[in-house]
């Protein structure tokens, strides 16, 4: 009895991540529109990508959308290290705000959306040197 209960489980388990992956995916956008294609990311860049503590790095995202949409851009810092001290849309200056030792990594993640419900997200990875 044991052992049909645990193979019921297994089915159930595996029956559970069929569905949820049969309900994820890229395609989800075009479900609501179409007609419509997703931004392109085409880079993400941090110049410098490794900068000493008090000074900041500039991140500047390329992106493209294959319909000429217009695009817009949402900015998420990963790290509490990080804040932004300037910049709009593609472009954003930096710093870091606390103090700390060694050498410290964090994330930028960058959402790109066209105005026909398309979205893309990628991330970069910054450093800082105290």
């Amino acid at each position: 009895m044991v052992n049909i209960s645990r193979l019921k489980l297994i089915i159930a388990t595996l029956s559970l991540a069929v569905v949820i992956g049969l309900s994820c995916g890229d395609d989800d956008e075009r479900v609501n529109n179409p007609d419509n294609n997703p931004p392109v990311i085409d880079s993400i860049t941090a110049e410098p990508d490794t900068f000493v503590a008090g000074s900041s790095t500039i991140v500047m995202v390329t992106a493209h959308d294959p319909d000429d949409d217009a695009l817009s851009y949402s900015w998420i810092l990963r790290e509490i290290w990080m804040e932004v001290l300037g910049g709009s849309g593609s472009i954003r200056q930096i710093r870091n705000c606390c103090s700390g030792s060694g050498l410290s990594t964090g994330y930028v993640v960058i959402d790109v959306s066209d105005n026909q419900g398309g979205s893309v997200r990628d991330s970069i990875r910054i450093w800082v040197q105290y």
